[in-house]
């Protein structure tokens, strides 16, 4: 283990400081101001213990402000939860570039219309986007790929059924956070990728390539993130190792039992010339994904697309997602500059 920690914090110290030369999109840290790990996160650091329990269900948002909207509409067939709603801006005609949001719940719980996607919502319509939440079958329903595929599915009956909509059916980003975050970077990383495009779900005739991705606080590479905690400063974290937590849950076996499955999750494995532009946010005082999980995305997916298409934010005082650091106006600013760039 002292090897590992060694060699991993050699490591972490290389590719930060590569990423100091070279990432030109959003290597600065947020906005939240100087702390190291072990800090008090502004949004609480993480979970401390549901990896191996029940995930927390965040409450449902009240939707009934939003006028332009369709609730529910079904993309697929094979799940109830194959399922997505649409959000246009209170003003102006289409078509509007979308942003697809994919929400958290350690990929059993939540919904397309928790308070999570409330930030989404609110400034995406604002900045004059399409907002599109989806729902995707939990683990206990099916394992991995089944999320992916729905994700996929959930693209191309967008771009089948845009028009009536007032969707731009060539300006499609996606934005997910924990889960979701993982979820939204295999979707940029695999574009082109075509055993996720599962024709029985439909619209196999649409292409399921998005045009720009954002991960927040996404799990990527489930077999290194309790070294890299321990790496980082962190103890007492719920590990991610167990046969019962949800990244185990997800793959159907306790992760360090079934690295090939590990490795079909891991967004790295498909990046390629091909990948959509990203950005990547986490903090550092979260104690459940490593920021290490960034990096090594980040300087992975620089090597294949370049410094111009890769941006990494690093919240000094971040936790597991959420809170002022990430939702604030400084981290929207940033959000929207690179939707911007990708989808208009």
């Amino acid at each position: 283990m002292k090897t590992f920690q060694t060699l991993a914090l050699f490591c972490m110290v290389l590719v930060l400081a590569l990423f100091c030369t070279q990432i030109g999109f959003a290597q600065q840290p947020g906005p939240a101001g100087a702390a190291g790990p072990g800090a008090g996160a502004q949004s609480g650091g993480g979970p401390a213990a549901w990896p191996t329990g029940t995930p927390p269900q965040p409450p449902p948002m009240d939707v009934s402000a939003y006028t332009r909207k369709w609730l529910d509409l079904a993309y697929a067939d094979k799940s109830e939860k194959e399922k997505l709603d649409i959000y246009l801006p209170a003003e102006g005609n289409g078509p509007y570039p979308v942003i697809v949001y994919i929400h958290g719940g350690g990929w059993g719980v939540s919904d397309k219309r928790s308070q999570e996607i409330e930030p989404v919502l609110k400034n995406g319509l604002k900045h004059g986007y399409a907002v599109v939440s989806v729902n995707y079958r939990f683990s206990q329903e099916a394992l991995f790929p089944a999320q992916i595929l729905d994700v996929k599915a959930a693209i191309r009956w967008l771009r089948a059924n845009g028009a009536k909509y007032q969707l731009s059916t060539q300006k499609i980003g996606v934005w997910g956070s924990s889960a979701g975050g993982q979820l939204a970077a295999l979707m940029g990383t695999s574009n082109g990728v075509s055993q996720f495009d599962d024709a029985s779900l439909g619209n196999a005739n649409q292409p399921s390539r998005v045009q720009a991705a954002l991960d927040v606080s996404g799990p990527i590479n489930f077999l290194t993130m309790d070294d890299e905690l321990i790496v980082e400063g962190f103890s007492g974290f719920a590990p991610h190792n167990d046969a019962a937590g949800p990244e185990s849950k997800y793959v159907g076996g306790a992760v360090q039992t079934v690295p090939d499955k590990v490795k079909a999750a891991n967004a790295e494995t498909y990046i390629s010339k091909e990948s959509a532009p990203e950005l990547i946010e986490y903090g550092l005082v979260d104690n459940s994904v490593a920021y290490m999980q960034a990096t090594s995305l980040a300087e992975k997916l620089l090597a294949a697309i370049g410094r111009d298409k890769v941006g990494i934010v690093l919240f000094p005082q971040g936790g597991h997602g959420g809170g002022d650091a990430f939702e604030g106006d400084g981290n929207m600013k940033k959000i929207f500059a690179f939707f911007d760039r990708y989808l208009r």
